[in-house]
């Protein structure tokens, strides 16, 4: 597969529209994409593309596969013709696609045309103009055009303004959005039905758990395919949000539902974090390496490939965790809940839920002595984590202060969470060290190790002020 990341702006235009003297001509083509998608279409709800696409009426072509990502689109490529889906594209979608059949919804013919912009002598981008006819059994709209900026690898946001200054001013307006596909069935994705909400506190917790499990779902195709860390960043934190949701809200539901699925979500929240903790320590080291003297940064090599083996280990096991069908089965699960189908008909207020979490981080904090132990202040950064969740819970109904008390708790969680980083660092940048085995990375790791314990001291320096003001937005607050 060829993967690439897509940076892109669209454009309305009007009938006769032509583009304006950006630069050299681009050779025109005929582009003949057949989209897959499923009968409800929960590829393009998720802002996902799958076509086959043939160039000028060439044999064989190639699947391509379009998924957001941090406001881009990843767009992944690979050889074959239209007989079958390719397996490994089939892959990144899975948990979109379930098992449903995947099948051709509409063909588009793109007669393009374009040019390419230049910033002095270097291209940064390609302007086309696509002059699109659908060609599906029973079409829904009729031709459109559109033109698109494809910003290249040379190409900065200041270019992207740039040539959308000019395009305007040739008589392009704003696209609403949409991709090719939903303008050629006259749908739009970008309204999506919300989770089926119902009296009482249900309501809150229902739509709270269905904004967190669309998280979950939308992360894991770029979590799959392993090329930007912040998708799987993103998809942990939306487990670690639902297993809140459903410890702070647990009597909202029936029977042993909120124990077992929290259960099964702290498993997958395991296998996100081990690649994930790996990626932030490379990241670190790699960080860090440029303070030291310019001979002794290759030593540190050796030391980040130990890291990254770890990591290429830990990435197969969430790979295969994945795959499994127990975690679809907790997709399922969660969908339930969602919909109401596991709600006790209990009541609870959410506001009460917060104030008990903050009084148990309270209680834990005073328990502590002047010099706590590492183990000790990581149970201090959990509490806060419960606390602020139940915060954002309670946020829904009782908005009046929250806010104010979630940003505190976030700051004491960040100060918690870099001293925790420290901790595990240290362990971890020492036994690679030792794997190395060679005692010049050795020493190196030696000297990052002790820039852990330097990360520690700061950050127990400013717990206590981070804390007293969390403390006091608490009194406020609850």
């Amino acid at each position: 597969m060829k993967s690439m990341l897509e940076r892109e702006r669209k454009f309305s235009v009007p009938a006769g529209f032509e583009l304006p003297e950006l630069g050299e001509r681009l050779r025109e083509h005929t582009l003949r994409s057949t989209y897959f998608d499923t009968s409800d279409y929960r590829l393009l709800e998720a802002g996902v593309t799958l076509r086959h696409r043939l160039v000028d009426g060439e044999p064989g072509g190639a699947w391509q596969l379009k998924l957001p990502s941090q406001g881009f689109r990843s767009e992944i490529e690979a050889e074959g013709d239209r007989a079958a889906i390719p397996d490994e594209l089939r892959e990144l979608i899975a948990v979109l696609v379930r098992d449903r059949e995947l099948a051709p919804v509409a063909t588009l013919v793109t007669e393009r045309s374009g040019r390419l912009a230049r910033r002095g002598r270097v291209v940064v981008a390609e302007v086309v103009q696509d002059r699109v006819t659908v060609t599906a059994s029973d079409p829904t709209s009729g031709p459109f055009t559109e033109v698109e900026i494809e910003l290249h690898e040379a190409g900065t946001p200041h270019d992207l303004i740039r040539i959308a200054r000019q395009l305007r001013a040739a008589g392009a307006g704003e696209s609403d959005g949409r991709p090719k596909l939903a303008r050629a069935l006259q749908l739009d994705p970008r309204h999506r039905e919300e989770p089926e909400n119902s009296a009482g506190t249900a309501g809150p917790v229902q739509l709270a758990l269905g904004m967190q499990l669309q998280e979950l779902i939308r992360h894991d195709p770029g979590t799959r395919l392993g090329h930007d860390p912040d998708e799987l960043h993103d998809m942990r934190v939306a487990v670690r949000r639902l297993r809140a949701i459903l410890r702070a809200a647990r009597s909202v539901f029936r029977g042993t539902f909120a124990g077992e699925t929290r259960a099964a979500l702290k498993e997958l929240g395991s296998s996100l974090g081990a690649v994930r903790d790996l990626d932030v320590l490379i990241a670190y080291i790699r960080a860090e390496t440029a303070s030291l003297p310019a001979g002794e940064r290759p030593l540190v090599e050796p030391l980040v490939a130990v890291l990254e083996e770890e990591r290429a280990e830990a990435r197969v096991a969430l790979l295969s965790a994945l795959r499994d069908p127990g975690y679809f089965a907790l997709l399922d699960r969660l969908q339930l809940a969602v919909g109401g189908r596991e709600l006790s008909g209990k009541s609870v207020s959410l506001q009460k839920v917060a104030r008990r979490e903050h009084r148990k981080l309270v209680k834990a904090v005073r328990r502590l002595d002047q010099n706590p132990a590492d183990a000790e202040l990581h149970q201090i950064r959990i509490k806060a984590k419960h606390a602020r969740y139940a915060a954002e819970l309670a946020a829904t109904s009782h908005p009046k202060h929250v806010q104010a008390y979630i940003k505190r708790a976030k700051e004491l969680q960040d100060v918690l969470g870099t001293h925790q980083d420290a901790v595990v660092a240290e362990r971890r940048i020492s036994d690679a060290g030792r794997k190395a085995k060679k005692t010049s990375t050795a020493l190196v790791a030696g000297r990052l190790a002790q820039l852990q314990v330097e990360r520690r001291k700061q950050a127990r320096k400013s717990f206590p002020d981070t804390w007293r003001a969390l403390a006091e937005q608490g009194d406020k607050t609850w």
